[in-house]
């Protein structure tokens, strides 16, 4: 996994949207949100996941306010899109805990 938006700081936590890469032609893109605690140990990840299609995806930007998380991301370098999740709903799917 590598990076994708930068940290967001909410609740005494610290969360970012990483991605992976399978190098298919045309690649294909995955994501998966990470939780770190306050000394970027990581806590916790979802479940991998794509934002609209399962190809070339960037995440661009993270905001999280009022228990939801806001993703902007893009396909193909173009089509730039928000994604707007409840921040319960992450934490209801599969999760890996540490």
């Amino acid at each position: 996994l590598r990076g994708s938006s930068m940290i967001v700081s909410y609740k005494n936590e610290l969360y970012a949207v990483l991605h992976g890469v399978k190098y298919y032609t045309p690649r294909k893109y995955y994501h998966v949100i990470a939780v770190f605690d306050e000394d970027y140990n990581l806590k916790r990840y979802t479940v991998p996941f794509y934002f609209n299609e399962y190809r070339i995806e960037y995440c661009l930007g993270l905001i999280i306010h009022d228990d939801i998380i806001y993703s902007a991301f893009s396909q193909n370098d173009a089509d730039p899109q928000i994604c707007k999740v409840e921040l319960t709903k992450i934490k209801e799917e599969k999760i890996k805990y540490f």
